[in-house]
């Protein structure tokens, strides 16, 4: 229907010309908002860790007894790498 119309330099032409690009520009907008959307929303694995990561973080266990034992395992670590390079 387009391209016979368009083809024609009648007012009949000139309309589907202008139908085609009106339809065009208003998929393109369409198009952006929803890739714009896509972006900025963040999916539900996001949306879990934004919401659960901060009370994990927050929670005494990893206040309190977790850098105790960073602590210990720390420097287990470092006296091992110190054996292992005293033996090279």
């Amino acid at each position: 229907m387009y391209i016979g119309a368009i083809c024609e330099n009648t007012e009949k032409g000139i309309k589907a010309l202008k139908s085609l690009i009106v339809k065009l520009l208003v998929a393109f907008f369409i198009f952006i908002g929803m890739l714009v959307a896509n972006v900025l929303i963040p999916t539900t694995k996001e949306m879990i860790i934004i919401k659960a990561l901060p009370i994990i973080a927050n929670s005494k266990i990893i206040t309190d007894k977790l850098p105790k034992q960073l602590k210990e395992y720390n420097e287990i670590i470092k006296n091992y790498l110190k054996g292992e390079l005293k033996k090279e």
